[in-house]
C-alpha cells in the first residue's frame, strides 16, 4: 500500500511527468483523478503557439486550409468561418490557466479569418486568456494593437516575469509607437525581471525601461545614454546584453554604478566601445562573466588600455569569452587583438 501511496506525491509525480513524453502525458492525463490534474499542467506548461487554444474552439467555428508562406513552405491555417461568442471559450479556458510559458504572433501565419485578425478574435474571450503565464515572447509584424493583444492574453498581471518582445523590419517602415506600448505594458506586468528586446534597427530609451524597477537581465540591441544610466541604477540588475552596441554612445568619465552586474555581453565594431564603458564602471559587484564580439583590428595601444580597464573590473572572471573563444586576462595584447572575420584562440595553454 505505502508504495502505491507514493504515486500519489505530486513532488514525485512532477519528476515523473518531467521525464515523460506528450503521449505517455495524455496516458497518464487518463489514468486517474488523482493524476489527471498534474499530467494536465505538464501538457499545457509551454505553448510554440495559440493553434493548441483555438482548436478548442467549436469545430463549426473554423476549418483548416494548407497554405504557401513562401519558399514553397506549406503549412496549415486556421480560418473562422463565424464570429465568436463569449459562450465558444468556455472549453479553451479550462486549459489555458495551465499555460505558463506561451510564444504568440501578432499578424501570424498560422492563423487566417474572414474579414478580422487575431485580435478581433481574442477580444471575444470574456476573460484574459492566461491568467498565470510567467513566460511571453511576442512577435510582432506589424503595428498591430498590440496592448489590445497583450489584454487578451494575460491582461493585468502579478504573475508575468520574462517578455521578450521580436519586432519585424516591417515595424520600422511603419514606426510602430514602441513607447506607448511599453508604458502600457509597465501597468500590466510591474514584477518584470526579465526583459528582452529584439529589433537591430531599434535603440531602447528611457521611456521603455523606466517602469520596470525589478529587472535582473536585460537583452537589447543598444541603449541611449538615458536609458544607460537609468539601468546603471537598477538595485537587481545581474545581466546585460547588447546585440548589436556598434552604435551605442557613452560618456567619457561618466560613472555607471551598476550595483549588481555580473554578467556582460557586446557586439560591436571596435574595442573602444567597451573600454569606455568598462571604465565607467563603478560597482562593488565584480564582473564574473565577459563576452565580447567585434570584426575591426585595433591598434595595440587600443587593446592594450581595454585590457587594462578589464582587469581593474574583473580580476576574479569565471568566463571571459573573445569573438567565441575562450581568452585570460594575461593574454598579450597581440593574442587578444583577433584580425576581422576570423576567430583563433587567445588563451595559453
Amino acid at each position: 500500500m505505502a508504495s502505491t501511496n507514493c504515486l500519489f506525491i505530486p513532488e514525485l509525480f512532477d519528476i515523473v511527468c518531467a521525464h515523460s513524453d506528450p503521449r505517455d502525458l495524455c496516458r497518464m492525463a487518463r489514468t486517474c483523478r488523482a493524476w489527471q490534474s498534474i499530467a494536465l499542467d505538464s501538457i499545457w506548461n509551454t505553448l510554440s503557439s495559440m493553434n493548441p487554444i483555438l482548436g478548442l474552439l467549436p469545430r463549426d467555428a473554423w476549418t483548416t486550409e494548407t497554405k504557401m508562406i513562401g519558399w514553397g513552405l506549406e503549412v496549415e491555417v486556421l480560418i473562422f468561418t463565424r464570429p465568436l461568442t463569449a459562450a465558444d471559450w468556455e472549453r479553451p479556458l479550462a486549459y489555458t490557466s495551465r499555460v505558463r510559458s506561451l510564444t504568440a504572433d501578432v499578424g501570424t501565419r498560422s492563423i487566417a479569418a474572414s474579414q478580422t485578425n487575431i485580435v478581433d478574435i481574442l477580444s471575444t474571450c470574456p476573460v484574459p486568456l492566461f491568467p498565470h503565464l510567467r513566460t511571453l515572447s511576442l512577435r510582432v509584424s506589424s503595428s498591430a494593437p498590440l496592448l489590445k493583444f497583450f489584454d487578451s492574453l494575460v491582461g493585468h498581471t502579478d504573475t508575468l516575469d520574462s517578455l521578450a518582445l521580436w519586432l519585424d523590419q516591417a515595424c520600422a517602415s511603419q514606426q510602430v509607437p514602441l513607447v506607448p506600448l511599453n508604458d502600457g505594458l509597465h501597468s500590466r506586468c510591474p514584477n518584470l525581471f526579465k526583459f528582452a528586446l529584439y529589433a537591430p534597427w531599434l535603440t531602447a530609451s528611457r521611456d521603455i525601461l523606466a517602469g520596470w524597477k525589478h529587472l535582473r537581465v536585460l537583452r537589447a540591441p543598444r541603449l541611449s545614454r538615458e536609458a544607460l544610466r537609468h539601468v546603471a541604477t537598477l538595485a537587481r540588475l545581474e545581466q546585460l546584453v547588447l546585440t548589436d552596441s556598434r552604435a551605442q554612445e557613452f560618456d567619457a568619465g561618466e560613472t555607471l554604478p551598476f550595483p549588481a552586474l555580473a554578467r556582460l555581453e557586446m557586439r560591436l565594431d571596435q574595442l573602444d566601445g567597451a573600454t569606455a564603458f568598462l571604465s565607467s564602471l563603478d560597482s562593488e559587484q565584480p564582473l564574473r562573466s565577459v563576452k565580447l564580439h567585434y570584426t575591426a583590428k585595433a591598434p595595440t595601444l587600443l587593446v592594450e588600455t581595454f585590457m587594462r580597464a578589464l582587469t581593474e573590473q574583473c580580476d576574479q572572471l569565471d568566463e571571459l569569452l573573445i569573438n567565441g573563444v575562450r581568452a585570460t586576462l594575461d593574454g598579450s595584447a597581440e593574442e587578444w587583438n583577433i584580425p576581422k572575420g576570423q576567430s583563433r584562440s587567445t588563451a595559453t595553454a
